[in-house]
């Protein structure tokens, strides 16, 4: 009966194994048919609406000439020759106004009147469009279009016999396959499951074996499928037990050795007779012999030393009024007067009254891990004293570090400021200098050259000094609303020229809307991706660069992505390293391998982590995101323009300059005295403050470190003074760590600007704070009169043509190295031009260069 019972379960199982396969394969291949399908539908009904928009464009293009000469014959023979195509339900000509002038299907006309848009008369005709899409028609509209004018139209439509027939021989084909998997299923499902279900009884044999008492029998089935893993984890189970049986029976006999070799006593003690029984090592224990113990609990407690007997007896008293059990360690004096440290353990066993009749125990040895603890307590304290005494090296090696530091801190504040001071005289006086025209041409040429080469210094040593800034953490975020659109179009513009002029791809491309103004740092996000996308370009020598955004919420991510030449595994960490330039890197010979190191430090401190994915001879992936919340539109908005002066009848406004450089007091003192202002100069904190209380200005300029009293405890006595609350104070300084702005502003300054002078930055912070208005650049308009001596010498037609297409290109590219490299060519034949074209360069004025150039091929 049970044999019966077993075969008809696992016959059972069996099948309900078939039986399942089979029901899986047919959902899965059904499944399958229906998706296949579908998505074989919606390609043939994308390539029918291709294969429809192509062929009203070909007949489209093939009909205007013949729409244009109202060859209606002509226009009839196109239409016809589209029978060929199996597909076609109708193909039509229309004219400009939606009457049809050709049908394949003269009996249909009246069935298609549609109100067709309005012809474009422009030079951008209407695209094609799909005006019905479905399996049962594809109807499409084109546009006739001859000469950049629209004269017509084009309808086709397609039909479903091809679709349809397409459908019907991948579903015959689909059955087919499926039919085919799912016998093939179902043939290895009946295989499986016998070969399972035969394994499964094998285990069932050696199950009964084993409760039958033959614990040697065993599975081992061969195989690497789930049953003969199953067969392996059954005979590793039984092994298992078989050892633990083993490792039981000899651990009990271990513990009858231990008991005897290990010098663990076991005493008896008869409460009621106060008799004491030990064993052979109890004696071992104490250092006696048998005739050297009475046996009673009072010779055994003279044993015990004289300092813990007490202790001892209260325990055991406790024990016996059933608190708890007896258990403590102590110390026992040997014949030779020497200490051993025991402890002890017991059972007390009663009567049923709850009285003591017996204490059974034992003792064992604790003296040589007594030693070993004091051993390790000594050591612990010759280690604490070590630590203290490395601890005590670490924290004055910490403050000569610090001490190092800030002596680092403060030589670069000192390094900053005499060479920024220098350098601000320099580009200062050079710019003045270039705009002075009494000076001859070749003159304004060694001042632009002089101004490149202090630029490229200047941005040298604030690579250095900004990685400065970094490891001292005095680089800091300077979050406001700003324009990300208009940051990215500037961005896109500058890099766009770029890419363009080494004739590469370059494109800027977002999933999901931008906001317009986001809350941010808009300074340090340009320099990263400035920084990223100049890379880019610099070591891709073909195909593309891209600026990829995504935005999420409050946040956005930046990606940027070349076909470059990739960056090594081994290098993708250390490129971050500052100085550190990968082998394109060294092979440009550009740089100073600062750009990645301070790109990654700007991201971090924005709130982002900088990462790199790159293949090499793949091409490289720079990312990161950063908190970019949406913000309101801001309501102010800067002049861009160079500033000329105050506008005319403006109120006299006095500025006050307080500097000790005589060259930086010049220099600023030439800028404002140039623009109408009324200026006086100090040399130190204690002339300021002099020159305020008898001249009361409007503006102070204050640099930070000066003789005898610097701009700080200057700018706090002028506050203190009256009338010095009303005047605005900006500072000036040259640190490499822009000092302290919280310092500064809280001595009361209202604003600082760093050095060498940005002079468009003077004028703004002077307008903001005290409302100025200005005259602009971009507000004059000087005419050229054709009939002055100047106007032959400044012809743009003097230029020879291939000249004037490389300066047109140029500035194009807004490549002002090279357009003053074209300009210091023209010097000895074109000396008024090239004077006229350095001065439009000094002002940006890219876009009177490029009208120039257009002018001197149109009068060609």
């Amino acid at each position: 009966m049970f044999k019966r019972l077993r075969t008809l379960l696992v016959g059972s199982l069996r099948r309900q194994l078939v039986l399942g396969v089979v029901l899986t394969n047919t959902t899965m291949m059904a499944l399958f048919m229906w998706g296949a399908m579908a998505r074989q539908q919606s390609l043939l009904l994308d390539r029918q609406s291709e294969f429809a928009t192509a062929l009203a464009q070909s007949v489209a293009t093939s009909s205007a000439g013949w729409l244009e000469a109202r060859d209606f014959f002509g226009l009839q023979e196109i239409v016809r020759a589209q029978s060929r195509y199996p597909e076609l339900l109708y193909a039509m000509i229309l004219d400009v106004h939606g009457r049809v002038v050709a049908h394949s299907d003269p009996a249909r006309v009246n069935q298609f009147v549609l109100d067709l848009p309005k012809a474009s008369h422009g030079d951008v005709p209407f695209s094609p469009a799909i005006l019905a899409r479905s399996a049962a028609l594809i109807d499409v509209l084109s546009p006739v279009v001859l000469g950049n004018h629209q004269i017509g139209w084009v309808r086709v439509g397609l039909g479903e016999q091809a679709l349809n027939m397409r459908l019907a021989d991948i579903a015959r084909d689909g059955m087919l396959y499926a039919g085919v998997a799912i016998l093939i299923g179902s043939v290895m499902a009946g295989i499986m499951g016998w070969h399972l279900t035969r394994r499964l009884y094998l285990i069932r044999q050696v199950t009964n074996a084993v409760q039958a008492g033959d614990h040697q029998q065993r599975v081992r089935l061969g195989g690497d499928d789930e049953a003969a893993g199953l067969a392996r984890a059954f005979d590793d189970m039984l092994d298992t037990l078989e050892t633990r049986d083993q490792a039981l029976r000899l651990a009990n006999e271990r513990l009858r050795v231990a008991t005897r070799a290990g010098i663990i006593g076991i005493w008896d003690w008869d409460v009621v007779k106060s008799e004491l029984i030990w064993d052979e090592a109890m004696y071992q224990l104490y250092g006696r012999r048998r005739g050297q113990f009475a046996g009673t609990f009072e010779a055994w407690l003279n044993f015990v030393h004289a300092e813990d007997q007490t202790q001892v007896k209260q325990n055991i008293q406790a024990a016996l009024r059933g608190e708890r059990e007896y258990g403590l360690e102590f110390r026992v004096v040997w014949p030779d007067g020497s200490i051993h440290h025991l402890k002890a353990a017991s059972q007390t066993i009663r009567d049923d009254n709850g009285q003591p009749l017996r204490m059974v125990g034992i003792n064992y040895d604790l003296t040589e891990g007594k030693q070993v603890e004091a051993e390790l307590e000594q050591h612990r304290y010759h280690l604490e004293q070590l630590v203290k005494e490395r601890t005590d090296q670490l924290v004055r090696a910490r403050d000569a570090a610090e001490s190092a530091n800030r002596a680092k801190s403060m030589f670069l504040a000192n390094m900053s400021h005499e060479l920024r001071t220098p350098l601000n005289a320099i580009l200062g006086f050079a710019q003045l200098m270039e705009r002075d025209e009494r000076l001859p041409a070749d003159t304004h040429h060694n001042l632009e050259t002089i101004n490149r080469a202090g630029r490229h210094l200047l941005a040298l040593i604030n690579d250095v000094l900004e990685i400065s800034r970094i490891e001292a953490g005095s680089t800091s975020v300077q979050n406001a609303v700003f324009d990300l659109q208009d940051t990215l179009t500037g961005i896109e513009e500058m890099i766009g020229l770029r890419a363009q002029h080494k004739g590469l791809g370059f494109n800027v491309e977002h999933s999901g809307e931008l906001p317009r103004f986001v809350y941010g740092d808009a300074n340090h996000l340009r320099q990263v991706l400035i920084n990223l996308l100049g890379n880019a370009v610099k070591y891709t020598e073909q195909g593309y660069t891209s600026l990829r955004l995504t935005p999420a919420v409050d946040s956005i991510r930046f990606e940027v992505i070349d076909s470059g030449p990739g960056i090594p595994s081994d290098d993708q960490e250390r490129i971050f390293q500052p100085f550190y330039q990968a082998e394109s890197g060294v092979a440009k010979g550009e740089g100073t391998g600062l750009g990645l190191a301070i790109s990654r430090e700007f991201v971090r401190l924005m709130g982002g982590e900088l990462q790199v994915d790159s293949v090499l001879g793949r091409g490289s992936a720079f990312s990161f995101e950063l908190p970019l919340p949406e913000a309101d539109v801001p309501l102010v908005e800067t002049h861009q323009a160079r500033v000329l002066g105050l506008e005319s009848g403006h109120p006299p406004v006095r500025i006050l300059v307080a500097e000790d450089n005589a060259d930086n007091l010049e220099l600023i003192a030439s800028l404002l005295t140039n623009a109408g202002f009324e200026v006086r100069q100090a040399e130190n904190g204690r002339r300021a403050i002099d020159i305020f209380q008898g001249w009361r200005p409007h503006f102070i300029w204050m640099d930070m470190r000066m003789p005898v009293l610097d701009g700080y405890q200057a700018t706090r006595s002028i506050r203190a003074l009256p009338g010095g609350d009303a005047v605005k104070i900006v500072a000036l300084t040259a640190s490499a760590f822009h000092e302290n702005r919280e310092a500064i502003l809280a001595v009361g300054c209202d604003d600082m600007l760093a050095k060498p002078i940005d002079e468009a930055r003077l004028y703004l912070l002077m307008g903001e704070l005290l409302g100025l208005r200005y005259r602009y650049a971009d507000d004059i308009v000087s005419p050229v009169p054709d009939t002055s001596a100047n106007a032959a010498l400044l012809a743009p037609s003097n230029l020879p043509a291939p000249l004037r297409a490389e300066l047109q290109e140029a500035a194009e590219l807004l490549d002002t190295e090279l357009i003053r490299t074209i300009i210091d060519g023209m010097l000895a034949d074109y000396p008024e031009l090239a004077r006229q074209l350095g001065e439009w360069v000094s002002d940006y004025r890219f876009d009177k260069i490029i009208e120039l150039c257009r002018r001197g091929e149109e009068e060609k």
